[in-house]
C-alpha cells in the first residue's frame, strides 16, 4: 500500500526501493501479470482527482484519489489494501464456502516460505526486507547484495503459480 511510483522499474521489471517499516533496501522481480496490473493501475489513476500528498503513491482510492494506505492523525494506519483483500476473501467464500479465510499478511509469509524452498534463508530474508541477512551491519558497504538469487527464486515461484493466475475474461475488466 505504500509503494511509490518511482520504485517500479518497468524497463527492468522490478521494484527497487525501501521497506518503509524498517527503512531497509528491498528489490523484487515483477511477474508479467504484475506488470500488467501495475500498468492498468496507472491508467486508472489518470481518471482520479489529483491530490498533492498522494502524487507518487501507487495505489489510490477510486473516489477521492487518497492513498489506500496512510497514517491517520492519531498515528494509526488506514489500510485500504487489507480491506480489499478481505472483500476478495468474502467474495471467494460466497462461491466456495469451505475456502480458508487467509489474512493479507499470509501473502508475505507464503512468499518467504516459497523463496526459502526455492533458494535459501538469505533470499527469504531479502524478500522480507528485514535487512542485510548477516550479523555484519556494514557488509553491504563492501559487497554486492545477491539480488539476482532472490530474482531467480521469485521467477521460479511465478512459474509454479502462473496457471492459477489465468482468467477466462480480461483480468481487469469490471464484471
Amino acid at each position: 500500500g505504500n509503494l511509490r511510483i518511482p520504485y517500479v522499474k518497468f524497463d527492468t521489471q522490478e521494484i527497487d526501493g525501501i521497506r518503509f517499516k524498517t527503512g531497509n533496501d528491498t528489490r523484487h522481480h515483477l511477474w508479467p501479470e504484475t506488470i500488467e496490473a501495475l500498468e492498468w493501475e496507472l491508467r486508472r489513476r489518470e481518471k482520479l482527482p489529483k491530490i498533492a500528498s498522494s502524487k507518487d503513491i501507487f495505489f489510490l482510492t477510486e473516489k477521492g484519489g487518497d492513498p489506500l494506505w496512510s497514517r491517520t492523525k492519531t498515528g494509526n494506519y488506514k489500510n485500504g489494501i487489507n480491506k480489499r483483500w478481505n472483500d476478495l476473501m468474502q467474495r471467494v467464500r460466497r462461491d466456495h464456502p469451505d475456502f480458508h479465510r487467509y489474512s493479507f499478511g499470509k501473502l508475505r509469509k507464503t512468499a518467504a516460505i516459497r523463496v526459502i524452498e526455492l533458494a535459501d534463508a538469505e533470499a527469504a530474508s531479502m524478500i522480507l526486507a528485514h535487512g542485510i541477512p548477516s550479523e555484519d551491519k556494514i557488509l553491504a558497504a563492501y559487497v554486492n547484495i545477491p539480488w539476482q538469487k532472490l530474482y531467480a527464486a521469485q521467477k521460479a515461484y511465478g512459474e509454479t503459480i502462473r496457471p492459477l493466475l489465468k482468467t477466462s475474461s480480461p483480468p481487469f475488466e469490471q464484471p
